[in-house]
């Protein structure tokens, strides 16, 4: 009768049935984890002293008259204010506030900002090409301080 297998023979085999991930395997897996968490992080645009999060309007066909586009201003560290906006997928962009004696928009620190329909917010007037799902358009906000802000129009609510 033979004896059974060594320990050193029964550790050869496991290794052969699991091998090791190799380099490729490894940096795959490193390149996952650094990858941003979601589409969203691609649409912050920081700015000293506060954050543009994702500028976004609905679907609209050439010719639309009107067009909302909405965003946030978060982690507001220096006050500011939102004074204008441009695009070359409209003829203009009309900010519009709830209160009409204000010029612009205030950012106030310590606190989030969201522009939407029911608050203050921009409106694209006399859209000039298909603003279709998914697609991304060169937007341009001016702050009072901070200047000229490049940022991307996305359409589609997010």
């Amino acid at each position: 009768m033979s004896p059974g297998p060594s320990l050193r023979n029964t550790q050869a085999v496991r290794c052969r049935e699991h091998p090791r991930p190799g380099v490729v395997t490894v940096l795959a897996l490193a390149l996952a984890l650094l990858a941003p968490a979601g589409p969203s992080w691609a649409h912050e645009y920081p700015v000293k002293g506060f954050k543009v999060i994702h500028p976004w309007c609905d679907e609209a066909p050439k010719g639309t008259a009107e067009r909302v586009v909405s965003l946030r201003i978060v982690e507001v560290a220096a006050e500011d204010r939102l004074i204008a906006a441009s695009t070359p997928v409209a003829e203009s962009m009309e900010l519009r506030r709830v209160d009409a004696q204000a010029a612009g928009v205030a950012l106030r620190r310590g606190e989030d900002l969201s522009l939407d329909a029911s608050t203050a917010h921009f409106v694209l007037r006399g859209v000039n090409t298909d603003l279709r799902f998914g697609q991304e358009y060169p937007l341009t906000l001016v702050f009072e301080r901070a200047g000229e802000v490049p940022a991307a129009l996305i359409v589609g609510e997010h």
